[in-house]
């Protein structure tokens, strides 16, 4: 396990020499919350609320949404579809590492950099500027914390089988364009499902992606029963060992390829 650890610690090392990414990140993130926030200012104009969200709800949601994407998103499918197309993935899958945490440990590097010096300060920032519903020590919120452990996982898991994909469709740019489009659709990153026509809301619940942010900030908010915070980890629990069966079904399938092509 130690193995990992320095590759996290190797990334992590790398991205902090590129101190200008951090200062464009932070940019980035404090525009995304500038925009949000004021759209949803303009919409709220003299309303207290709609269908029972206030703005304050709304600013909450903002900043959270923007965190638990930090911690969601993630290149490693992408990764893994890049070294099968350049035919490195041989060399890589005779070191004494497991793949799949070898790029999770990158991963984990890259982000970590981006969390501390980028995500977490303009949180910070914007919670002053507009407020933010502060959690009480409670069950609930170990409730959302779970939940927003559980969606890291899901994603995780849902990229990496996506970029097995590329032993058979021999390209990666499909992997970042489905997950971000899916998960601004369904997982409610831009608009939450609060606001969705029936017909999406009612197909969202078929989807892991509202699993992944939009019910772990409902957790959060006290959007939903305690029962119902309870049927979201179950939900999660069950996608994840349902993906994880997947993955491990593809991966099989993808040695075999491997097999075929390296003899």
């Amino acid at each position: 396990m130690s193995i990992y650890f320095e590759y996290i610690k190797k990334m992590f090392q790398l991205k902090l020499t590129y101190r200008l990414n951090f200062i464009l990140s932070i940019l980035t993130s404090i525009l995304w919350v500038f925009i949000q926030v004021n759209v949803w200012q303009a919409l709220f104009h003299n309303r207290i609320s709609v269908r029972g969200i206030s703005l304050d709800d709304m600013i909450s949601y903002v900043i959270l949404t923007l965190f638990i994407n930090a911690l969601t998103n993630t290149n490693i499918g992408e990764d893994l579809a890049s070294t099968v197309n350049s035919g490195d993935i041989s060399s890589s899958l005779i070191k004494p590492i497991n793949i799949k945490y070898y790029f999770i440990a990158e991963d984990l590097g890259r982000k970590m950099v981006k969390i501390l010096f980028s995500i977490i300060p303009t949180c910070i920032m914007a919670a002053l500027l507009w407020g933010f519903n502060l959690p009480g020590i409670s069950f609930r919120f170990l409730l959302f914390v779970i939940s927003v452990i559980n969606g890291v996982i899901i994603m995780y898991t849902l990229n990496y089988i996506l970029g097995m994909l590329a032993f058979w469709l021999q390209t990666s740019w499909y992997v970042r364009w489905y997950l971000r489009a899916f998960s601004s659709l369904f997982a409610g990153s831009i608009v939450p499902l609060w606001f969705y026509p029936d017909l999406l809301y009612k197909a969202s619940k078929y989807l892991p992606f509202r699993l992944i942010s939009f019910d772990p900030v409902n957790i959060y908010l006290n959007k939903i029963t305690f029962m119902e915070s309870i049927s979201v980890i179950f939900s999660q629990i069950i996608w994840i060992i349902g993906l994880l069966l997947i993955e491990k079904l593809v991966w099989h399938q993808a040695e075999k390829k491997i097999i075929i092509y390296g003899g």
